[in-house]
């Protein structure tokens, strides 16, 4: 999760900086153990970019965990009151199921989503595709670019 991690601390140093704290919302599945590990690896990526200081350009990183429960609807439902109340200026998806809900919600509030796991056929397209990210590793990106026909084998 740290390869997920430094996009996210990259973002921060990006936005204006003042004294108030970048708030980071983590989308997770208590009930699934990769998501679960996704958290701790996120958070152990956060501080090893941040060299343990847990903060960049001066703002204080908060992290908060919304549990998805598998519920796409009601996940959504509440990163919308999240983004509304200004509670999170980015939001990270460590859940496949609900992606093109959470998609939707992002692109509708103007506001980063960083997407962990997902399939590449739920990549948004044109204009909207600003807000949605997928920082995929270099095996997936090899077999998304394989699969559009633009990679070769054995390159």
């Amino acid at each position: 999760m740290r390869w997920l991690a430094i996009p996210a601390v990259v973002m921060v140093t990006l936005g204006p900086a003042a004294a108030e704290p970048f708030r980071i919302t983590l989308v997770e599945d208590s009930r699934d153990v990769e998501s679960q590990r996704g958290e701790q690896g996120f958070r152990l990526g956060l501080d090893y970019a941040t060299k343990g200081a847990f903060a960049v350009g001066g703002r204080a990183i908060e992290l908060s965990v919304v549990d998805s429960g598998g519920d796409p609807t009601a996940v959504a439902r509440r990163l919308t009151e999240i983004y509304r109340e200004s509670r999170a200026d980015l939001a990270v998806s460590l859940v496949s199921s609900g992606t093109v809900a959470i998609q939707s919600v992002a692109i509708e509030s103007k506001r980063i989503l960083l997407v962990a796991r997902g399939g590449g056929d739920l990549m948004p397209v044109g204009s909207r595709a600003r807000y949605v990210v997928f920082p995929d590793t270099p095996a997936q990106c090899h077999q998304r670019l394989a699969a559009l026909g633009i990679a070769r084998p054995g390159r």
